[in-house]
């Protein structure tokens, strides 16, 4: 069982309602969580996400979802400091469980 904060699912939703790309991938939440475990009850709805991938793998299809990128690093330039999983892009959300 997953849980999403009351605050997290709005800010989700703010976020794909301004024109951002939310996408689950793996496990999605299947609760919501206001002020304690006890009161959570409500199943989110994640009905503004951009695609849900359950298999918890980078497919195809999560790949078409995404943007085009900004730019492109040549991967002959690249360091450990600049490893793609700490670049972040300001019109999408991968989240990945």
């Amino acid at each position: 069982m997953t849980v999403i904060t009351r605050t997290g699912l709005a800010r989700l939703q703010e976020f794909a309602k301004a024109g951002g790309k939310v996408i689950f991938v793996g496990k999605t939440p299947t609760l919501v969580l206001d002020k304690t475990f006890m009161d959570a009850k409500e199943k989110p709805d994640l009905s503004f996400a951009t695609l849900i991938e359950s298999s918890g793998d980078i497919t195809p299809a999560v790949i078409a979802a995404l943007p085009r990128p900004d730019v492109k690093l040549d991967s002959a330039f690249l360091s450990p400091d600049l490893h793609p999983s700490k670049v972040r892009r300001r019109r999408h959300v991968l989240l990945l469980q």
